[in-house]
């Protein structure tokens, strides 16, 4: 038995539209706001990386205690979680609203049907 259709993922690549409808809302994608998501995973390994260099050549040297070098670490690391974070919870919106628009266009669909039904008898 094929799972519903509202539980099948929708090709991303392709032109969304994962139900063969009509369409009362055009679809969307969002791009600009994939292209800051990527932009802020891309700040993320760069401020690791910073954090991860900066740390190490603290302790490296001998006039520094070595527990600022751990504290740079450890900020770079939470800053860069951070970044992850938002950087996720953007993706988590777009499609949402993908989702949102989606499940919209196909109880309009069911229920455009049901009315035009109802019309002809």
């Amino acid at each position: 038995m094929e799972p519903p259709r509202y539980y099948q993922q929708p090709n991303m690549n392709a032109q969304f539209n994962p139900y063969p409808m009509q369409s009362f809302y055009q679809p969307v994608h969002y791009p600009g706001l994939r292209t800051i998501s990527v932009i802020l995973q891309v700040f993320a390994i760069l401020v690791f990386a910073a954090s991860l260099v900066g740390a190490i050549v603290i302790l490296s040297t001998h006039f520094i205690s070595w527990t600022t070098g751990l504290v740079v670490l450890l900020v770079g690391i939470v800053n860069a979680l951070i970044l992850l974070a938002i950087s996720e919870l953007i993706k988590v919106f777009a499609d949402i609203s993908i989702s949102t628009r989606a499940t919209l266009n196909h109880f309009l669909e069911v229920t455009l049907r049901k009315t035009q039904e109802e019309n002809k008898q």
